[in-house]
């Protein structure tokens, strides 16, 4: 048996616009600088920080996000997954190579399934270069997503003080933006 619920409108009770439950989160990392391996499982990413400091939480289970790196969508649905790095100026010439990948912790298959999106940049000698990732997927309660990095660059960060200033660099955002039809 099934049914259909049909509603004109859905009013918050205390005022203000419709009640929607939100599935977002911004997590950050601090290591000390030129941190060269993700420190998840396989290359998988870890962030410390995902509570403080202008990282928070909401309606994802992160418990394994410093420890693993792997992230389970709460609910089934479409996501947009945003994260960004900089590498450190101690680096020789050569590639970024960072990714999105969707239940795996290793890129170097290609995947188009698994890994949804890379940055490939030439990075110059002594320079800083930003390497961002952005892209959207549909995600089941049975998925995971990870920031994996298979580079041997080194990436800046300011220490492992999580109120230490990192000017927004090594960060992963993840939002729910709607229903899977």
């Amino acid at each position: 048996m099934s049914s259909i619920l049909k509603v004109d409108s859905i009013e918050n009770t205390s005022g203000g616009g419709p009640v929607v439950k939100a599935y977002a989160f911004r997590a950050t990392l601090h290591r000390a600088v030129d941190w060269t391996t993700g420190g998840g499982t396989g290359n998988a990413v870890v962030f410390d920080n995902h509570s403080t400091n202008g990282a928070f939480n909401s309606g994802f289970d992160l418990s394994n996000l410093a420890t693993t790196g792997l992230v389970y969508f709460p609910v089934n649905g479409i996501y947009r997954i945003s994260a960004s790095f900089l590498t450190n100026t101690t680096n020789s010439a050569g590639s970024t190579y960072m990714c999105v990948c969707k239940n795996v912790t290793d890129a170097s298959n290609g995947q188009p399934a698994n890994v949804l999106q890379n940055d490939y940049t030439y990075n110059v000698a002594n320079t800083h270069n930003l390497v961002t990732l952005n892209t959207i997927c549909e995600g089941l309660t049975t998925d995971y997503f990870c920031i994996v990095k298979q580079d041997t660059m080194k990436y800046w960060s300011n220490g492992t003080n999580q109120a230490s200033a990192n000017w927004g660099y090594n960060q992963l955002t993840c939002e729910l933006i709607g229903s899977a039809q």
